[in-house]
């Protein structure tokens, strides 16, 4: 099967220009070329990034949004069973909600930019989001639920996740 051009589709071939025909002064525009179209490539390719990243960033607004309204940060809570060493300030609480947060929200952004900065965004991307899992969750986890010590080694892990990814920008 042979594959014809608009013109020879055409009933009156040749009586009207085509709109692609070269016209004596104009030169013909590649749309091949030029940043919006290099873009346009990233995004076809990595389409599923930014809508993950975006996902992500309203999840960190939207928890933030539900400590706020609840006030979770605001009440000094006694763990049950422990010794009065063990009762955590507001300060302290706030510290480790907004560390996670300010880090999820980050992050977040970092993964949305990935397609279009990162030679490896598939690397780059699932570094970043399980890094927001362990660490930010952990985060999350140490502040609504109010025990400190007992999952430092995944802030370890999850860290370690978060410095991998970004570093992952320079390959």
């Amino acid at each position: 099967m042979s594959y014809r051009s608009f013109e020879q589709l055409s009933p009156s071939a040749g009586s009207h220009p085509s709109p692609t025909a070269n016209h004596p002064g104009q030169r013909k525009k590649n749309v091949t070329q030029g940043p919006l179209f290099a873009a346009s490539q990233v995004l076809r390719r990595h389409r599923y990034l930014l809508p993950l990243g975006a996902i992500s960033a309203s999840l960190a607004l939207g928890i933030s949004a539900y400590a706020r309204g609840e006030r979770l940060l605001k009440i000094p809570y006694q763990i049950p069973f422990a010794s009065r060493s063990s009762v955590l300030k507001d300060p302290e609480l706030k510290r480790i909600f907004y560390c996670g947060n300010a880090q999820h929200m980050y992050n977040s952004l970092a993964i949305m930019a990935s397609p279009f900065t990162s030679s490896k965004p598939m690397l780059t991307s699932s570094l970043l989001l399980s890094g927001i899992m362990i660490f930010c969750g952990t985060q999350y986890y140490r502040t609504f639920k109010r025990e400190p010590e007992n999952v430092r080694p995944l802030l370890l892990v999850g860290g370690f996740c978060i410095l991998t990814g970004w570093l992952t920008f320079l390959l």
